[in-house]
């Protein structure tokens, strides 16, 4: 019987995963960083431990290019602005939004740190934005337009002797 690399708990033939040389349950193989399961043969690995490609691997261990992962910082010449269309975001305002987003991911890896250098906000960590957005985007808890069901009579059950369809209906 062979055992877990990640627990060091039995593997029985039928559930193991064979992957890095290793042995797994199919529950311990997975990303180090985020904890997604990942498949033997379909995700990478970094000093014996796996990794998911994307975004894990490739954030923490990719190339250290300028704006990827590089502690390089650019010149105050660099980026100068432009005339640009409408107002620019006052840092207060960017500073809460980050606060909740990092109050979100607290104990979690989707932390984004945040410094000044050269008179400019810098952001270091995995953020995803998306550009080209005109409307203010609402939270699904606080703009819920979903439709309301309606249960069909036919559709509701039946195993109550003293209640019928009309008074299940109705405490609907």
């Amino acid at each position: 019987m062979w055992k877990c690399h990640k627990c060091g708990k039995p593997v029985f033939f039928a559930e193991r995963k064979t992957s890095l040389g290793y042995e797994w349950h199919p529950e311990c193989l997975r990303c180090e960083e985020c904890g997604k399961r990942l498949n033997p043969g379909q995700h990478a690995e970094h000093k014996g431990v796996p990794y998911c490609h994307v975004p894990c691997y490739s954030v923490l261990f990719g190339p250290t290019l300028y704006g990827h992962g590089s502690q390089v910082e650019a010149h105050t010449s660099f980026g100068k602005n432009v005339n640009r269309e409408g107002t620019p975001v006052p840092r207060s305002h960017l500073e809460a939004k980050l606060r909740l987003y990092n109050n979100y991911f607290e104990g979690k890896a989707g932390i984004v740190q945040s410094r000044e250098r050269n008179g400019r906000l810098i952001l270091e960590g995995s953020l995803r934005i998306f550009w080209g957005v005109s409307n203010v985007i609402h939270l699904k808890e606080d703009n819920d337009d979903r439709m309301p069901v309606r249960r069909r009579k036919s559709c509701l059950p039946h195993f109550a002797p003293e209640s019928t369809p009309t008074s299940q209906a109705e405490d609907l």
